[in-house]
């Protein structure tokens, strides 16, 4: 009998290492949570493109279903334990596997369905939205009472509130029709924002390429220079051996002659073979030593022999000049530097350096194809500024400020343009994007907070609970079954309720208040739940961000917050 009870405590008690894998795997999670929370900030609530929201979105789902897992496995395990004995573990194992990939594919489907349901209108606004809260996160744009953001740009409750900004602002329709009534004034601002950052900088480039002109002309002069002195001794050289030949054998003879003509027919391929270059045509005799220095010189000053020139020697002034004769057929002997830096020749590689820096065409090539959106506008190795050199700051600046709000502009109505196509193109998804890019942050964010807790609720039940399993009385057993659940609920609570144990300065906004509770009319649940996020991020952020500080070793968290905006990209 006794026997039978200690195999009955045996069976209702896990393994040890089995306690052990499934504390440290608990564990493990909850500090993968935290950390991830704490970078889905950083990316979510700052300049982001819909690239890194993806991969916001994937690395969110495996996580959350990973902790989903934990919590069935850990259930499943506790109900099968007695009864299947060993394979319990298998069992729990199983579940977990198959309820994370559940949970995983019903998120990642679900966001797909939410996205592309949703109305052109709905698209439009997400695309606008986000302009907006890139605008905000730039510190560009300001909202009227939520001035906080602009102010504390960098702190976590203002990435949590941009975070939040989709479904905060969705379920406000006032509030959503007036900010999209100044779409058009938060583009201006954000661009002249973007261009007063920017134009010292690349005006110093500007001034950097401009000088390379006179780079240009001394390296033309001295190159052309080299090449038609090397042309005329060689071509002296040439008369006087072809000169010293002749005057050893037929000095006399006539070439109009029927074996004159054999004579220079026979030097001509001698000298073909010798020098690459056809002796002059008849009448010319050998006594014309002018003639034949004419003839030689411009045989051997071919444009292809100075283009080939001037590109090795180019490699002085810049490396990344490359002159394109094929391309660009103007180039000549006999130029001033000045004419020779006007040509095309000259001008494309200035231009074509110049441009490879990142962005800059967005300021100094006006009418750039934004067919294919403005991250992957359509760029050539041909492209010319639309400025001409040698301008002052203050004429530079008011140029490139046109060019760069204009361009801005037809990037802003190419995008809406592409949403729009959507009515006829079924397959489109670049609004359902913009969809996916202002929703996924807050709601990765929400069910981060979530699994937190109900994952640190599950490991707190697990350990309290673990020292009374071996006991055979059930009167014991269940006590550490309710103070398992007690302690659980006692830690909960308390995380639960510490974000409320003081008024924060943007939490007690009243813009931001009044948006809470046209939420709350809304969607009661989900409002509670962002607003218990954005008051607990503070504190989950003082945990969080000396983790990833000191174990860099998360490498793929370091790979987010590196890409470029979709609709500013700078």
């Amino acid at each position: 009998m006794a026997d039978n009870h200690t195999n009955d405590a045996d069976k209702s008690r896990p393994p040890l290492w089995v306690f052990v894998g499934s504390a440290v795997l608990s564990i493990g999670y909850l500090i993968s949570e935290v950390v991830f929370n704490v970078v889905l900030l950083d990316v979510a609530g700052s300049v982001s493109s819909t690239d890194e929201i993806e991969q916001v979105e994937l690395f969110g789902r495996l996580l959350s279903s990973i902790g989903f897992g934990l919590l069935i496995g850990r259930w499943i395990y506790r109900r099968t334990m007695k009864e299947a004995g060993r394979d319990a573990i298998t069992i729990a194992f199983s579940a977990m596997v198959i309820s994370a990939c559940a949970f995983g594919t019903a998120q990642h489907f679900g966001i797909k369905a939410f996205s592309q349901s949703r109305s052109i209108d709905d698209q439009m606004d997400a695309y606008m939205l986000m302009t907006l809260k890139q605008g905000i996160a730039r510190n560009h744009v300001t909202i009227n009472g939520l001035e906080y953001l602009n102010e504390h740009i960098d702190k976590p409750e203002s990435k949590a509130l941009l975070t939040l900004f989709g479904p905060l602002v969705y379920s406000n329709t006032e509030l959503r029709e007036t900010l999209k009534a100044k779409d058009q004034h938060y583009v201006s601002t954000i661009a002249e924002q973007e261009h007063a950052k920017h134009v010292a900088r690349i005006y110093n480039a500007y001034v950097e390429a401009s000088n390379k002109r006179a780079d240009l002309a001394r390296l033309y002069a001295e190159v052309e220079s080299k090449i038609v002195t090397r042309a005329n001794e060689e071509a002296n050289t040439a008369y006087s051996q072809l000169w010293e030949q002749h005057t050893k054998t037929r000095r006399s003879v006539r070439r109009h002659t029927l074996s004159g003509t054999r004579y220079y027919k026979t030097l001509d391929n001698k000298f073909w073979r010798a020098t690459g270059v056809s002796l002059p045509s008849e009448p010319w005799t050998l006594d014309q030593k002018s003639a034949f220095i004419r003839h030689f010189v411009s045989k051997k000053l071919t444009v292809d022999v100075l283009d080939s020139a001037l590109n090795n020697a180019a490699t002085n002034i810049d490396s990344q000049f490359n002159f394109n004769l094929g391309i660009h057929p103007d180039l000549r002997y006999a130029m001033s530097g000045r004419e020779f830096v006007a040509t095309q020749y000259a001008q494309a590689p200035l231009h074509a350096a110049l441009l490879q820096q990142p962005d800059i065409d967005l300021f100094l090539v006006a009418d750039l194809d934004m067919s294919n959106g403005l991250r992957d506008r359509s760029r050539s190795t041909q492209t010319r500024i639309s400025i001409p050199w040698g301008l002052q700051y203050d004429e530079f600046a008011k140029h490139t400020k046109i060019i760069f709000l204009n361009n801005l502009q037809a990037a802003h109505t190419e995008n809406l343009n592409a949403i729009r196509s959507t009515l006829d193109d079924a397959t489109s998804k670049v609004g359902a994007r913009y969809i996916e890019a202002l929703w996924v942050p807050a709601v990765a964010l929400c069910l981060s907070m979530m699994m937190i807790v109900l994952n640190l609720y599950s490991l707190v039940v697990m350990l309290v609970r673990y020292p009374f399993s071996h006991n055979l009385n059930k009167t014991v057993r269940w006590s550490g079954f309710i103070v398992g659940h007690g302690a659980a609920v006692t830690v909960c609570t308390l995380l639960l309720l510490a974000p409320y144990s003081h008024e924060h300065v943007l939490t007690g906004n009243a813009t931001y208040q009044a948006v809470l509770t046209r939420t709350a009319e809304v969607a009661p649940w989900p409002a509670r739940i962002m607003d218990w996020t954005l008051r607990a991020e503070p504190l989950l952020f003082t945990v969080g961000e000396p983790i990833i500080h000191s174990r860099r070793s998360f490498s793929l968290f370091d790979d987010f917050g590196t890409g470029q905006s979709d609709v500013f990209v700078l």
